[in-house]
């Protein structure tokens, strides 16, 4: 357990490191979901990311809050969000994806 402990701090750290870096531009939000602990033996879950990234999308181009939005995400449940976003012409949207290798 105290493995684990010092691993969750340290990606703790560099989660917040990068969330500091990324919110220097003001344009950029940074949202965190609480975690949720369904198994005692398993490390806990962020749920509802995709669910909240998906309405962000969507909200951001029907209110025309942005004139670009960028998501990068490997998560296909995303697609018709983005494509809905897309149809309605308010902003341009760019994608960015990548493979996931499992060794």
């Amino acid at each position: 357990l105290h493995k684990e402990y010092r691993r969750q701090r340290q990606m703790c750290i560099r989660d917040r490191a990068q969330r500091s870096e990324w919110t220097r531009d003001r344009r950029v939000t940074v949202t965190y979901r609480p975690l949720k602990y369904y198994n005692p033996t398993e490390p806990p879950r962020e749920k509802g990311v995709d669910i909240l990234a998906a309405f962000r999308i969507f909200q951001a181009a029907a209110y025309r809050e942005a004139d670009v939005l960028i998501l990068a995400s490997h998560d296909t449940d995303l697609e018709p969000a983005v494509e809905a976003a897309m149809k309605l012409g308010t902003c341009h949207v760019e994608t960015a994806g990548w493979h996931v290798t499992r060794f």
